[in-house]
């Protein structure tokens, strides 16, 4: 069986091998630095991108909520009244359904109303 033999050191080699090593570690210790002044400078620009985006994303908003009611003058006050207060009652809902389900519970309910208003009128 063939043994391994430790490569063998001087104290001039030693010495050598770590001032390399410093040098190594020094240089990685630079770069982490620069690293993690890009990633300040990053979050900084991110930070700045999102508050643009969200000022722009309520101007998209307001502007399509003026086209909707406003713009094409089908909805009335009270309506506009209407469509708040249920918005505040079912605001833990609206994300999980979609229009169409709320369409249809909304159109469904609206028959049923006016098939008891036209019951009673009958009577």
């Amino acid at each position: 069986m063939i043994e391994k033999t430790e490569k063998p050191y001087t104290l001039r080699s030693v010495q050598r091998e770590l001032e390399k090593l410093e040098k190594s570690k020094e240089k990685k210790k630079e770069k982490i630095k620069s690293l993690t002044e890009e990633i300040k400078s990053e979050n900084a620009k991110i930070k700045e991108l999102e508050t643009i985006y969200d000022k722009l994303y309520h101007e998209d908003l307001q502007r399509k909520i003026s086209d909707a009611w406003f713009k094409h003058g089908n909805i009335t006050g009270e309506q506009i009244i209407k469509i708040l207060e249920l918005s505040k009652q079912i605001q833990d809902k609206i994300d999980i359904l979609d229009v169409d389900t709320m369409v249809n519970a909304v159109t469904v309910a609206y028959h049923e109303h006016t098939k008891k208003q036209n019951e009673t009128e009958t009577l």
